[in-house]
């Protein structure tokens, strides 16, 4: 990282963001194009480095267009003494937002959504009165003893919308591991699908304001069903976040297409609603299109001035974070006519990394096959 670090010391001399006071003359058009949500992965992180001056808030989240991070230093947090979960059954997507606002007053370690789809989706592994549901809300709160922790979750409760139908806690290891498996449920209920009807990450990351999680969700079913394809949404309510995965039939030849306006339709939507279409996977190359439509062209010209600072030849994974060209987001498909080709053993050990969650398992090890 050093090496990397020297091509830009102290603000980007030697381009024409020439130091921290370009960056700080536009403070004001920063601080109101960067959005306002609780996690955001698009660009680069120049509302951090206005805040701190420290080039590190640049590389963090940077996906090695800016250089390598050899070293990092994890520090841990002490287990807690005790903890809780409350389940909250919810019947009116748009009382979403009320909900989680409702939760988070009372500073749980973590909000988490399955929506109705999927529930039905994978009915065989959630129990039968969430069946017929909108949502579901988990929560959990830790405390230093359960009788801490029952008491804020009590409080919770009494706090939660009308529009809930019920609401469920546990504090004992089985029972909290009981309601858990109800959200631990969503990854592997995809990953059974048939290779016909494919789970992707297409529009997966959106982050909006807590406000607008039951208009976002809506909006995307309704994107959804005009582009004629299946949603599901899960994932972490608490940092207003949520994985919207599509459900594609691979048989239909014009799946891609379908894709797209889906993509052009919820980008659209997230960005309206105040929103990131990127809250925590990176922009990638996939959402490196998207950069100019979220922050405008002044802000996407700092950005390059950031990549040539740090990386004048270009040679640090080019085309993420930073389109170059006018790139299709259907090229960026793992099925379809426009996939990239790959060995069948390869393809086949894909799959059963995805089947089984076995991300662990080393990328080079899958072209040994399935040994």
């Amino acid at each position: 990282m050093a090496n990397a670090l020297s091509t830009a010391p102290d603000g980007f001399r030697g381009d024409f963001l020439t130091d921290a006071r370009v960056c700080a003359a536009r403070a004001d058009r920063i601080r109101s194009r960067f959005p306002s949500t609780s996690k955001n992965t698009a660009g680069y992180a120049l509302n951090e480095y206005l805040r701190t001056r420290d080039v590190l808030d640049l590389v963090i989240g940077s996906e090695g267009t800016l250089g390598f991070v050899t070293r990092a230093e994890l520090a841990l947090d002490e287990r807690p003494a005790a903890s809780g979960v409350i389940l909250v059954a919810i019947d009116d997507l748009a009382a979403l937002g009320d909900a989680v606002g409702a939760m988070r007053t009372h500073e749980p370690v973590a909000i988490e959504l399955v929506e109705g789809t999927l529930l039905r989706l994978g009915a065989d592994r959630v129990p039968d009165r969430l069946r017929d549901v909108e949502a579901t809300l988990l929560a959990s709160f830790e405390g230093p003893d359960e009788e801490a922790v029952r008491h804020v979750m009590d409080e919770e409760i009494r706090t939660l919308p009308a529009k809930c139908r019920f609401a469920e806690t546990a504090v004992t290891p089985a029972d909290r591991a009981a309601l858990w498996r109800i959200r631990k449920a969503a990854s592997p209920t995809l990953a059974a699908l048939p290779d016909s009807r494919r789970s992707l990450q297409f529009i997966e990351d959106g982050c909006v304001p807590v406000e607008a999680l039951g208009e976002y969700v809506l909006g995307v079913r309704e994107a959804a069903t005009t582009a004629g394809i299946d949603i599901v949404a899960f994932g972490h309510a608490g940092d207003e976040h949520l994985h919207v995965n599509a459900l594609v039939d691979t048989a239909q030849p014009d799946f891609p297409q379908k894709l797209v306006q889906l993509f052009d339709r919820v980008t659209e939507l997230v960005i309206r609603l105040g929103g990131t279409p990127t809250g925590e996977h990176g922009d990638g190359r996939l959402r490196a299109s998207l950069t100019q439509r979220l922050y405008g062209h002044e802000l996407t010209m700092l950005f390059r001035a950031v990549k040539t600072a740090f990386d004048p030849k270009g040679i640090f994974n080019p085309g993420v974070i930073l389109a170059e060209g006018t790139p299709d987001p259907a090229n960026h498909l793992k099925v379809g006519p426009r996939a990239a080709t790959i060995p069948p053993d390869v393809a086949k050990a894909l799959r059963h990394v995805e089947r089984t969650g076995g991300w662990e398992r080393s990328k080079i090890e899958l072209s040994k096959g399935m040994q």
